[in-house]
């Protein structure tokens, strides 16, 4: 059963992530998100990314009644008006090549913290985490350099 109020989304829009620009709803009901899906949300951003639905596992939504309902009302925020700016064109990399230029995720940087032996709390930005990372191999890379 799924839970409401349930977020979806749709591309390109003003928020950012790795893949891409999106933008995000809420629908209240099933009736809404079987509207809002029809109009061409996603329920995942990596779908609203991809611009491709996968099926769901869930069941069909029931055919309307005789005498038909108003539709439910649901906020929609539209999608920027301006196109995203254009990827530039990038030479084919093996598939077995790690991209380097992705930034790490949080788990990533706690746990190089942790093995570290670094003082962090939920308090501490991911940013400034990264940043006593970086200055942590600096001086140890000093270190091994003068011996």
């Amino acid at each position: 059963m799924t839970e409401f109020p349930r977020m979806v989304y749709i591309s390109p829009g003003m928020s950012t992530t790795r893949g891409g620009t999106f933008d995000y709803t809420v629908a209240n009901d099933e009736e809404g998100l079987a509207h809002l899906l029809a109009s061409g949300w996603f329920e995942t951003i990596a779908e609203a990314l991809a611009g491709e639905r996968e099926e769901p596992e869930v069941e069909d939504v029931p055919e309307p009644e005789a005498e038909p309902e108003p539709e439910p009302v649901v906020e929609v925020v539209e999608p920027a008006e301006e196109e995203p700016a254009p990827i530039e064109a990038v030479e084919d990399a093996p598939a077995d090549e790690p991209d380097y230029n992705i930034e790490p995720t949080r788990e990533e940087l706690e746990m190089k913290a942790t093995e570290l032996g670094l003082q962090f709390d939920g308090r501490t930005s991911d940013n400034k985490l990264r940043q006593r990372i970086e200055d942590h191999l600096d001086r140890m890379e000093a270190e091994a350099r003068n011996g």
